[in-house]
């Protein structure tokens, strides 16, 4: 097999390919991504070539990049997605991508982080930052490798719960996505303790986006969450966060107070809980979704017999205040 097609791959991603401990990550998620081609033929070439070594990554992306601009591509390389145009609704629809645009996805997703079968990108923000945000989650612990997670690469959902302090249901992609935004804030104030030091050095602008997959295994289909104007998001959420000297931002408080992990309620409620986050990441508060989450929670709390309703709804007050 002809290995040398000669494209070239984003410098953001050759980077990537530089540190062993972000090959073997990138090379879990590239086989995620091709799962389906189990036929014998170049794409089942190109894998077994990366399940014996990651050094073998660059050429196997490069010779993939070019099979999909030239044969296309199917729901396992770029999935069902849920676009922001149409996410007030939740209606599901295939966009038509060109050839690039399907490669230049793909690339942006296996430079993710894996959580599962979810892969977390950032795109259009700072290579050099991006990378050096991604080494100290590892060197902290918070990206677990699949012996310590017992078999794929997680994110560690103690550590992310210092962001948060409550609970959160991380199957979900929107929470997931929230999760993490939420731990960026809470690991750039300890590092660089302003908000405007935080834009400058990641660089967020009008076109800096989060980027949600679901991979999931053979025969489900998968799905790509897109939010964009991460900084609209940032400032909006975090500008008082960033004045005070609380040490856990109060909207991941709120959020996670909101969750109920009760059994008899946990999946109607992480199920509301996910569309409420969807809005709140594209820039809107739903307020017949809070409706039904305050309602459940407070259902909740009463079959419980609980005490008091105030501790029931952290930091609400300030989520409030900040509403339009």
């Amino acid at each position: 097999m002809d290995l040398n097609c000669g494209e070239r791959i984003p410098l953001d991603l050759s980077k990537l390919l530089q540190n062993p401990d972000d090959r073997r990550m990138v090379r879990s998620i590239l086989l995620k991504l091709t799962s389906q081609f189990v036929q014998p033929g170049k794409a089942r070439e190109l894998r077994t070539i990366v399940q014996q070594s990651t050094q073998n990554l660059k050429v196997a992306i490069e010779n993939f990049s070019q099979y999909f601009e030239e044969r296309g591509y199917s729901a396992s390389i770029v999935p069902t997605m849920l676009s922001s145009s149409e996410a007030s609704n939740f209606r599901i629809f295939r966009p038509k991508l060109s050839a690039n645009e399907v490669v230049q996805l793909w690339l942006s997703t296996l430079s993710g982080i894996q959580h599962g079968n979810f892969v977390i990108s950032l795109e259009n923000v700072d290579e050099s930052t991006y990378l050096h945000f991604r080494n100290r989650l590892r060197q902290s612990g918070v990206i677990l490798d699949p012996k310590s997670s017992g078999g794929s690469y997680r994110l560690n959902e103690r550590e992310l719960r210092r962001s948060y302090g409550g609970s959160l249901p991380l199957q979900e992609a929107s929470i997931l996505g929230f999760a993490f935004l939420n731990y960026l804030a809470y690991f750039e104030k300890k590092g660089r303790g302003k908000l405007e030091d935080i834009f400058d050095a990641w660089k967020l602008n009008d076109t800096s986006m989060l980027i949600i997959s679901y991979l999931p295994p053979r025969g489900e289909k998968g799905e790509i969450r897109i939010y964009s104007k991460l900084h609209i998001f940032f400032t909006k959420w975090y500008t008082k966060y960033f004045e005070k000297e609380d040490e856990i931002p109060y909207l991941g408080s709120f959020i996670s107070s909101l969750y109920i992990p009760d059994p008899n309620y946990r999946n109607i409620s992480r199920s509301l809980l996910d569309k409420f986050v969807h809005y709140l990441l594209h820039g809107n508060i739903n307020g017949e979704l809070l409706d039904k989450i305050v309602t459940l929670k407070i259902t909740a709390s009463l079959s419980k017999k609980l005490n008091s309703m105030v501790n029931s709804f952290s930091q609400a007050k300030k989520f409030f205040s900040n509403c339009p």
